[in-house]
Formats: C-alpha cells, structure tokens, sequence
C-alpha cells in the first residue's frame, strides 16, 4: 500500500481532497457545464461538429454512473437527505457524490 499524501506540515492527509472541498465543487461544476452543454447541443445551439461528439460523451458518462449507482448503493444509502435524491445525486455527479459519504462514514467509525 502506498504511504498517504501529506500536507506542507508533514502531517498525513484524511481526505483526498483537502482543499476544503474546492476540487469536489470544481469537478462538479465541471460535470454540469458537460450536462448543460449537451442539452445546448441536442437543442441545436452549438456547431453540428462539436454535437455529435458531446452528446456521446454526456451519455457515456452518465452510463458509468449508473453502473457506479448500481455497484455502490451502501454508500449511496447514507445520504441524509434520501435515497431518491442520493441517487439523482450519483446519477450527475458519480463518485464525486457517494465517496465523501464513504469517508465520512469511515472517519466517524475510527472516532
């Protein structure tokens, strides 16, 4: 197993993204700009050259989390708010969503 990164103190990181959150926001914002873009594609809003490619890529990714809803539905159940809304939650955003939830989980079982 390889050692776990560490910040500028030396001290080990508990999180992958310990910036506060901002590379999770990031990424996020970055799936729906893709979402938001194919539907500007699929309305006819964008050249017919960038369409095609866009809409496929959209829809692939949007496949993976859907096999990614299917194979981590534990961690998906953990969700405060819901399943309904985890789900939605994964659909969109994939393991952006549910693997917070995962180290959320583990961190308070090591506490």
């Amino acid at each position: 197993m390889l050692p776990r990164p560490s910040d500028s103190s030396g001290a080990p990181r508990s999180k992958p993204w310990h910036d506060g959150g901002r590379t999770l926001l990031i990424l996020k914002l970055a799936c729906i700009a893709l979402y938001a873009s194919a539907l500007a594609a699929m309305a006819g809003r964008l050249p017919t050259a960038f369409s095609a490619p866009l809409e496929i890529f959209a829809l692939v990714v949007l496949g993976v989390h859907a096999l990614e809803a299917a194979f981590a539905l534990a961690p998906i159940r953990r969700y405060r708010h819901g399943l309904a809304l985890s789900l939605l939650l994964t659909l969109l955003f994939g393991a952006l969503h549910w693997l917070p939830l995962t180290q959320r989980a583990r961190d308070r079982a090591q506490n």
